[in-house]
């Protein structure tokens, strides 16, 4: 008795372009898909050929220093000055080489480390001692310094070399002509590695992006400090990789990092 007849219209219009902007949405979203994967894919490539030139930089430089070594031992005495700023600049550019050796195992995802036995301030002096030829050239008076124990203790000691190169390669670079630091001191239970400048510093809104891949700071750019911006970050990487911490400590003139490693 109370019969009901249901009826469903459409309006071809609406229907027709709901279905046009269905399909529209759809292809864009394959073409978006496929444009990733080859961004992707692009970016790998990238990746692996950055590292198999780093590794064919590698034998050269490796070259290199062995011959200047010989070299060394049979030029008089006048010329050995030519001899050591051939030997930092060759040793610039292998440190440059181990970054992005460093930077490319990280991106692929194979980023090891091969840990032993060492006395991690014993590692530390002996880049200091490749670095003060440079330094002084720059005016840079570095005190070197160390508190507590020197007995051996498992770490990697190529990444602990590798941070200590990198922040005396920024003290190098940013602070010309004035006083810096490096102190390490070791306990039972912590190894710390403490090195500080006296340049311009770095402002507080900066303080994380110093340790960003390939950023540097524009005022810096234009007072033309060379550089590829990777150290900061290949010091951090490096740094958690091995249980520690590197850090921008808060200090009233300059910068200064400081790098913890539980033990």
């Amino acid at each position: 008795w109370d019969a009901r007849e249901f009826r469903t219209t459409h309006d071809m219009a609406v229907l027709g372009g709901s279905l046009a902007l269905a399909a529209l949405v759809a292809v864009g979203g394959f073409w978006l898909v496929a444009q990733q994967a080859r961004a992707a894919k692009l970016a790998a490539q990238r990746v692996s050929f950055v590292n198999r030139v780093s590794h064919e930089l590698r034998t050269p430089m490796t070259n290199i220093l062995l011959n200047l070594d010989v070299l060394e031992e049979t030029v008089p005495e006048a010329g050995a000055g030519r001899f050591t700023l051939i030997r930092e600049e060759a040793g610039r550019l292998s440190r440059l080489i181990e970054n992005v050796l460093t930077f490319s195992r990280k991106e692929e995802g194979r980023l090891k480390l091969q840990n032993g036995p060492c006395k991690a301030a014993d590692v530390v002096e002996s880049i200091v001692r490749q670095f003060e030829p440079a330094l002084a050239r720059r005016g840079i008076v570095l005190t070197n310094t160390h508190e507590g124990s020197r007995d051996a203790i498992v770490l990697d000691a190529d990444a602990l070399a590798q941070i200590t190169a990198n922040l005396l390669s920024n003290v190098e670079k940013y602070a010309p002509n004035a006083p810096a630091s490096l102190r390490t001191t070791q306990s039972e239970r912590e190894f710390t590695l403490t090195v500080c400048d006296g340049g311009p510093g770095i402002a507080e809104k900066d303080a994380q992006r110093v340790f960003e891949p390939f950023e540097r700071l524009d005022d810096r750019v234009s007072a033309g400090v060379s550089g590829a911006g990777l150290g900061l970050s290949i010091a951090r990487d490096l740094a958690a990789k091995m249980g520690g911490e590197l850090r921008l400590a808060a200090v009233e003139k300059g910068a200064c990092f400081e790098f913890k490693l539980p033990l």
